[in-house]
């Protein structure tokens, strides 16, 4: 009768572990594991920086708008030829007076060099004309300009290039050195001796172009 029952609680005892290990096991299959891919949020928002991506600002160059009175004087260049004589220069340039001996001088007088000076409203405020000759025959003449404003001198000068390279193909620097260090120098290249120029002086904003011998020649 004793044996029975201990064979009876055995039985129960087992019965009661193999009921534990079965709940933990359903139990442990509703965990969810430490490793969950879904819990990860990646943003995908954000696109890599490339080169290409990265953009580059520059300060445009600003230049001076040319009047049509403005643009009437620059194109003289493309009208009055070098061998003119006085009135043949005057005849296209009206503004023209009188003519004087070269830097008022009565020896180069003598030796036939002559000069016609004028002031010329131009850009906003007044430009010099000089022709000079020789004998009566044009050999070089051009005109001055200057702002004491460097931002607004810069403008012209950039105005003054950008007209003639429209007309006349695109400018070419010379190497100038003793001009180089404080100016820009650009002619555009012609067929014949004499080529139509143009010279920025940075130190006094002072813009000069016109005619002259190629100095290349």
């Amino acid at each position: 009768m004793r044996n029975c029952m201990v064979k009876d609680c055995f039985v129960i005892i087992l019965m009661v572990v193999v009921a534990s290990i079965l709940t933990g096991c359903t139990d442990s299959s509703n965990d969810k594991p430490i490793n969950n891919v879904d819990s990860i949020k990646v943003d995908t928002s954000s696109k890599p920086v490339t080169d290409d991506s990265l953009v580059v600002i520059k300060n445009p160059i600003k230049i001076y708008a040319l009047s049509q009175d403005d643009k009437k004087i620059l194109d003289l260049l493309e009208v009055v030829d070098i061998g003119f004589s006085f009135m043949e220069v005057k005849a296209k340039y009206k503004i023209l007076k009188g003519i004087r001996p070269e830097e008022k001088n009565d020896a180069l007088a003598e030796a036939g060099l002559t000069e016609s000076v004028c002031k010329q409203p131009l850009f906003g405020g007044e430009a010099t004309a000089e022709f000079n000759f020789k004998d009566d025959s044009l050999y070089s003449y051009f005109f001055i300009f200057s702002n004491k404003d460097s931002e607004q001198a810069e403008q012209v000068f950039q105005a003054i290039k950008k007209h003639y390279s429209t007309k006349w193909k695109q400018a070419q620097l010379e190497k100038v050195e003793e001009e180089n260090h404080y100016g820009q120098s650009y002619v555009w290249p012609s067929k014949n001796a004499f080529v139509p120029y143009l010279n920025f002086n940075l130190n006094t904003n002072t813009i000069v172009w016109g005619k002259r011998f190629d100095r290349t020649m």
